[in-house]
This record gives C-alpha cells, sequence and structure tokens, in this order.
C-alpha cells in the first residue's frame, strides 16, 4: 500500500471519544474528550475539557504544540491559557496541572514527530527551569507580507506563532487570493480557522477542517473563497517553505 499523499479531515465527520484505550481504571484522563484528526506526523488530535475539568501534571513523548480555540485553562505555574493562544515543549517536558473554566476548554494537540501520547508525571522541585512549555498570543506577534512574489495574487500575511521552535505559522489571505500549484519540504498540515479554501481534486477545506500534505507532494492551485481565509500552517522537520511546481 502506497502511502498517502494528502488527507481531508473533516470537522463534522469526526466524533468525540473518550480517550480510555490504553489507560488505567481510574486514570485522570480516562473521561476526557478526544478525537483523532489525522494519524501521519504532524499528528493531530482535538481535546475536549468539560467545566471546570481538571488534568495532572504531564508530559508527551513527542515535540507537541497546544492551539488553543474555545474557553480558558488554568495551568499550575503559569497564566491562564486563553482561547487563540499556542503552547509547545519537546518531549518529555513536564506541564504543569490544567483546569478548564466554567464554560470549559477545547484545543488542538499537535504531534511534531508523532502521537502525542502523553505520561502522568509528578513535578519535581529539582525540575531544570530551561525546560519548560514555551507560550505565545498572536495579539502580541508581528504579522509579515507573505513573500511568495507573482505566485500569489494578491499578498497574502502570516505570523509565526513559535518563533523559537517548531514551525507553526498563521496565515491570512484575501478574498479569492489564488496561490499557485506548489509543494513543501516538509510533512504538513493546514487547520482552517476562518473561510474556505479550494483545492483541484481534494475538494473545498471549510472552517474546521484539516488537511495534511505529504513532503514533495506537488498540489494546487489554492483558490480562498470570497470572504478570505485564515488558516494555521504547521510543519515538519522544516521551516515553512515553498517549492513552486513550475520551477
Amino acid at each position: 500500500m502506497s502511502a498517502p499523499q494528502y488527507c481531508h479531515a473533516k470537522s463534522d465527520e469526526n466524533h468525540w471519544n473518550y480517550l480510555r484505550k490504553n489507560l488505567l481504571l481510574g486514570s485522570a484522563f480516562e473521561s476526557v474528550w478526544c478525537r483523532h484528526l489525522i494519524l501521519e506526523a504532524p499528528c493531530v488530535w482535538q481535546v475536549k475539557l468539560t467545566s471546570g475539568q481538571e488534568v495532572p501534571s504531564h508530559s508527551f513523548e513527542s515535540t507537541t504544540v497546544l492551539i488553543m480555540t474555545y474557553g480558558s485553562l488554568a495551568i499550575e505555574g503559569e497564566h491562564d491559557f486563553e482561547a487563540g493562544d499556542v503552547r509547545w515543549a519537546h518531549g518529555g517536558v513536564v506541564a504543569g496541572g490544567a483546569r478548564a473554566s466554567s464554560t470549559g476548554a477545547i484545543f488542538y494537540l499537535v504531534g511534531m514527530e508523532g502521537s502525542p501520547c502523553a505520561k502522568i508525571q509528578k513535578l519535581s522541585t529539582t525540575s531544570d527551569p530551561s525546560r519548560k512549555w514555551q507560550r505565545q498570543s498572536p495579539h502580541a506577534l508581528p504579522w509579515g507580507e507573505v513573500a511568495m512574489g507573482e505566485h500569489v495574487a494578491p499578498p497574502g500575511r502570516s505570523c509565526n506563532l513559535c518563533p523559537d521552535g517548531p514551525s507553526v505559522t498563521l496565515l491570512e489571505f484575501d478574498p479569492n487570493c489564488v496561490i499557485q500549484p506548489h509543494s513543501h519540504p516538509g510533512n504538513i498540515v493546514y487547520i482552517m480557522l476562518k473561510g474556505h479554501m479550494r483545492v483541484p481534486e481534494e475538494g473545498v477545506y471549510h472552517e474546521g477542517d484539516l488537511r495534511w500534505g505529504a513532503k514533495d507532494f506537488a498540489y494546487g492551485p489554492e483558490v480562498m473563497g470570497p470572504l478570505g481565509c485564515r488558516m494555521i500552517a504547521i510543519q515538519k522537520d522544516e521551516p515553512l517553505g515553498v517549492n513552486w511546481s513550475d520551477e
């Protein structure tokens, strides 16, 4: 069976399940709602906590990015993690215990090397303070023009959400913007936040959908809808890069 070249994960076709598989009875994660949206690295899960739900201190096996989309989390030793915020850490770095707000919390969990399996940890007072979760808010980060020249019309805007870490980029394109056929130097995931995007032979990606593309797989053109499009691009192994098919 050949390796997949792309995957279109539609939010309304993926169902929520309790995160009970391979867990011990009584585990703190047993009643956490979860759904697997992308299985290939970067692997994407979506996690949902109910009102006031708590999870203990834990770590992930893979370098992991958390993208908050709804509600907020009160996290030990940190400021509250709000909708729109991004956190990341290398595998094995402990995250403090967290409690969802009264409205609950929903976030994406992205494993850069594979499935972001969690392990319950005990915080140690001797932990290396340099090995901690890094956090950014797009409201405090600069935007720049997408430098793609004549291949993108009109030009878009981008914001690097993890300046010192994994390749996580917020992208915004104007109505009816067209991006010419291209490929990427690493596996890439798009999380659609607003508007829609049409890709020939793949279909239309709407708000809440995810698109996974394989390294060096050529596709396009990408055509943004009449209201424009906002998305997050997460690329594995390499900083966000583009190789144009006509070159």
